[in-house]
C-alpha cells in the first residue's frame, strides 16, 4: 500500500485548488437556487441540504423536438468535467518512462493496478464528501431529504417517495456512477493516450444529456431523469447494477491489459 500513500500525498496539494473551484461552482448554483425560490415565493427556511442537492443534480430534460431543446446542465457538467480532469493524468504518469521504477517497487503490475483502483475510489469519495459538506455549509441546514413541497413547486411534479429512496438517488447512485466512469476513463487512457479517457467520458456525459437511455450512465446523475422526477425515468434497481457492471468490467479489463503490457 506504499504506492497508495504516495499517490494520496501527490494529490493532496491539488485538493485545495479543487475544493476552491467546487465551492465557487456550488456558490453559483446556490445563488440561482435562492433566486428560483424567491421567484416562486417559497420561504428561505425551505432552503435545506437535500433540496439544494436535488437542484444541483437536477440535470436537463431529454431532447424532444419542438418541446425541449438540447441543453447542457452547466453546473453539473462543470463538476463532472473538473473531477474527470483531476484524475486524467495521475494514473498514467506511472506508465511513462520516469515512472517505470515504480513497478520494480510494487513487485507486480497487478498490485499497482489494484492500488490505482482504490486510489480512484478514495478520490470519488473525497470529491462527493466535499460536495455534501459544502451543501450543508451553504444552506446551513443538514436535512438530507428534499422538501417535497419545494420539489413540486420547482419542477412541477409531485412525487411521494420514501426518505430512503431519495438517499439512494442523491447519495449512493452518483458515487457509484462516477466511480464507474472514472474506472472506464483510466482504462481507456491506458489503452490509448492520457487524453483519450478524459474526452471519452465527457462525450458520454454530453450524449447522456441528449437522450434518456438506460445504457447512458450520465442519466443516473440527473434527478430529472430518474423515476423520482420522471414518470418513465430510470430506477435505482436498473441503474445500480449497470454502473457497478461498468466498474467491474473496467477493472477486469485494466487487470488483463496491465498484466500483459511490457512496462519495464
Amino acid at each position: 500500500m506504499r504506492m497508495l500513500g504516495t499517490d494520496l500525498k501527490r494529490w493532496l496539494p491539488k485538493l485545495a485548488l479543487c475544493s476552491g473551484i467546487v465551492l465557487l461552482i456550488m456558490l453559483y448554483a446556490k445563488i440561482e437556487f435562492v433566486r428560483e425560490l424567491k421567484y416562486l415565493g417559497i420561504p428561505e427556511t425551505k432552503d435545506d441540504c437535500g433540496t439544494y442537492l436535488c437542484y444541483l443534480f437536477l440535470g436537463s430534460h431529454e431532447f424532444i423536438k419542438d418541446v425541449y431543446p438540447y441543453e447542457v446542465p452547466l453546473v453539473l457538467f462543470l463538476l463532472l468535467a473538473l473531477f474527470a480532469y483531476q484524475i486524467a493524468y495521475d494514473p498514467i504518469r506511472d506508465l511513462q518512462k520516469r515512472g517505470q521504477q515504480i513497478f520494480i517497487r510494487c513487485y507486480s503490475q497487478g498490485i499497482w493496478w489494484f492500488e490505482k483502483c482504490i486510489w480512484l475510489l478514495l478520490n470519488v469519495l473525497i470529491f462527493f464528501l466535499m460536495i455534501y459538506v459544502f451543501a450543508i455549509i451553504l444552506t446551513g441546514n443538514m436535512k438530507s431529504v428534499p422538501d417535497l413541497q419545494v420539489v413540486d413547486a420547482l419542477f412541477g411534479i409531485q412525487k411521494t417517495a420514501e426518505a430512503g429512496e431519495w438517499l439512494l438517488y442523491l447519495y449512493v447512485l452518483p458515487v457509484v456512477t462516477v466511480f464507474a466512469m472514472s474506472c472506464l476513463q483510466v482504462v481507456v487512457s491506458m489503452m490509448t493516450v492520457p487524453a483519450g479517457g478524459f474526452f471519452t467520458v465527457l462525450f458520454l456525459y454530453l450524449f447522456s444529456f441528449y437522450q434518456l437511455r438506460i445504457y447512458l450512465p450520465g442519466n443516473y446523475l440527473m434527478m430529472r431523469r430518474t423515476i423520482l422526477l420522471h414518470e418513465k425515468g430510470i430506477e435505482f434497481s436498473e441503474a445500480f447494477p449497470i454502473a457497478a457492471g461498468i466498474a467491474l468490467i473496467s477493472i477486469l479489463a485494466g487487470t488483463f491489459y496491465i498484466k500483459r503490457k511490457d512496462l519495464i
